[in-house]
């Protein structure tokens, strides 16, 4: 594991993700999905992992799990 796992998905998890090896078919990939990334030099790409797990739902689907609204009727 390199440094940057914990922050970015994995070249790896990008394949897997985007179901693409290139790195210009998974930028195409990305953009068409809503997906921000950074180029890296060497043309690979930086997808944050908690911007993954926003756009895929899991951070936003864990914030709201147990929540419920308040009884506004009590206040009358």
């Amino acid at each position: 594991m390199n440094d940057l796992e914990p922050l970015f998905l994995t070249a790896s998890e990008l394949e897997g993700v985007t179901g693409k090896k290139r790195h210009s078919n998974q930028a195409a990939w990305l953009v068409e999905n809503g997906f921000k990334f950074k180029p890296r030099a060497n043309g690979s790409l930086l997808v944050s992992r908690r911007h993954f797990e926003i756009v895929m739902g899991g951070i936003l689907d864990r914030m709201f799990i147990g929540y419920s609204e308040p009884d506004f009727d009590s206040l009358n």
